[in-house]
């Protein structure tokens, strides 16, 4: 019985452990997105958007999200059409 109970708090404390840094990676994440959506926006020049592809392609090489990836280049596939147009 006693062990029990020990075994059930130490597994209580990994699993919390783990939630927090699985929250916190999100976190982190959701930060480094609205940086490269804020470096999207910014862009006024061809060579803006050459530095934002290589920013976007180190994105997903770092968090590896299909989804956030797919976001990201619809709103620079948008922001390329804008510049090449002036």
């Amino acid at each position: 019985m006693l062990n029990l109970k020990i075994i059930d708090r130490l597994f209580g404390e990994y699993f919390s452990v783990l939630g927090r840094n699985i929250k916190n990676n999100f976190r982190l994440m959701e930060i480094d997105y609205k940086k490269v959506m804020r470096v999207i926006r910014s862009c006024k020049c061809k060579e803006h958007l050459d530095a934002t592809n290589k920013l976007i392609t180190y994105f997903y090489i770092k968090h590896g999200n299909d989804f956030l990836l797919k976001r990201l280049e619809k709103r620079f596939w948008f922001k390329k059409k804008l510049i090449m147009k002036k």
